[in-house]
């Protein structure tokens, strides 16, 4: 399965499976962890409104922190969702980009061939015309 395909099959569970649950696990579980850990939330604020404890919560706007610990990191599903559209966002985004360069790529080597046969073809006609006024043997 193409990487597009498993991260869009992942946002649309995500999205279609809002208040089942998978905050009341996360919560469930990091109550019952008895190490530092660390949770990431797609927002400071979201993570507080969850009540855990503002040393353990990461938000998407300071991942930095991750830098250097060893903590075991869980993430909420509401920065999941905010990863797996972004991401699938900069891979359309990117495709595109990618297309537009083929495009352009095209055109310019069409263009070149052209101009390399127009050349072609009067150095063909300047020969032609030395040989008859016979200044090419």
């Amino acid at each position: 399965m193409k990487i597009e395909k498993k991260l869009e099959e992942l946002l649309h569970y995500f999205m279609s499976t809002r208040a089942v649950g998978h905050t009341t696990l996360l919560k469930r579980g990091t109550n019952n962890y008895d190490k530092p850990f660390f949770v990431l939330t797609h927002n400071t604020e979201a993570g507080n409104a969850l009540k855990f404890w503002p040393k353990n919560i990461i938000s998407l706007h300071n991942l930095d922190r991750l830098r250097g610990s060893n903590r075991p990191l869980t993430i909420d599903n509401g920065a999941m969702i905010e990863i797996l559209s972004d991401a699938l966002f900069r891979i359309e985004t990117q495709e595109g980009q990618i297309k537009t360069l083929k495009d352009k790529k095209q055109t310019i080597i069409t263009f070149g061939k052209k101009k390399l046969v127009q050349k072609i073809e009067e150095l063909q006609k300047e020969i032609e015309t030395m040989k008859k006024t016979g200044r090419y043997t």
